[in-house]
């Protein structure tokens, strides 16, 4: 069989038919998967974000309460012995 530019090739249109909505439908498919996978993307960041912000106050309240702990002490320490 010899191809050239007077070659023909016929299809019945219902193949050519399955193969556009298959086509369509993997499209559909992939689109949807992309937008899934974006928006859990936007969600981890901004869950990361929130992460990090609270991360930083709980360092903050370490830091104070080990800071009110030594004052603590201190106060315990130089404390004068109540009234018997």
């Amino acid at each position: 069989m010899e191809v050239d530019e007077n070659s023909t090739l016929t299809m019945p249109i219902r193949n050519i038919v399955m193969i556009t909505i298959a086509i369509l439908t993997v499209a559909a498919g992939y689109f949807e998967v992309d937008n899934r996978v974006a928006a859990n993307e936007k969600d981890i960041s901004f869950i990361l974000g929130e992460v990090r912000e609270n991360s930083k106050e709980v360092d903050e309240i370490i830091i104070l309460s080990n800071k009110n702990a030594v004052r603590i002490e201190m106060d315990e320490n130089q404390c004068i012995a109540p009234y018997h």
